[in-house]
């Protein structure tokens, strides 16, 4: 019986101590171009300091003068994105009269080496890696 309860005792501290070690890596961009306005959010878990999901969502803004264009405008986000983020859920909707609103959502551990390598997040999945690489690029990251 006591070697029951050591065992219990042990894993359940084993269970515990990997808990700490699952980050969320949460960054965040604005760019204007051309009177098109992208802010983008990205947040990376992390298990074990290796990529476990990537969630991201694009909030872009159209000036007033694409409100008539703005099926075709989704239909096209939707297109490149599916293509850009293979082996992820893209989900394109329009919020109000002149945003769009890009979610990608990237289930990493369950991607082959290549989607991996298309992601940009391929080569080190460390944590302070990617942080530095995201903030190199001109993302806050908190």
């Amino acid at each position: 019986m006591k070697k029951c309860l050591v065992v219990v005792s042990v894993m359940c501290l084993a269970l515990l101590a990997g808990c700490g070690k699952n980050k969320v890596l949460v960054c965040s961009t604005e760019k204007t171009s051309l009177g098109v306005t992208v802010k983008q959010d990205v947040e990376v878990s992390f298990v074990s300091n290796k990529i476990e999901k990537i969630a991201q969502v694009y909030n872009i803004k159209v000036s007033d003068t694409y409100k008539s264009a703005m099926s075709r405008l989704i239909s096209t986000y939707q297109t490149q994105y599916e293509k850009l983020y293979v082996g992820s859920t893209v989900k394109v909707k329009q919020v109000g009269d002149t945003e769009i609103k890009v979610t990608v959502d990237t289930d990493y551990m369950s991607m082959t080496d290549a989607e991996k390598k298309k992601s940009g997040f391929y080569g080190s999945e460390d944590y302070d890696v990617n942080k530095s690489t995201l903030e190199k690029k001109g993302y806050t990251c908190k």
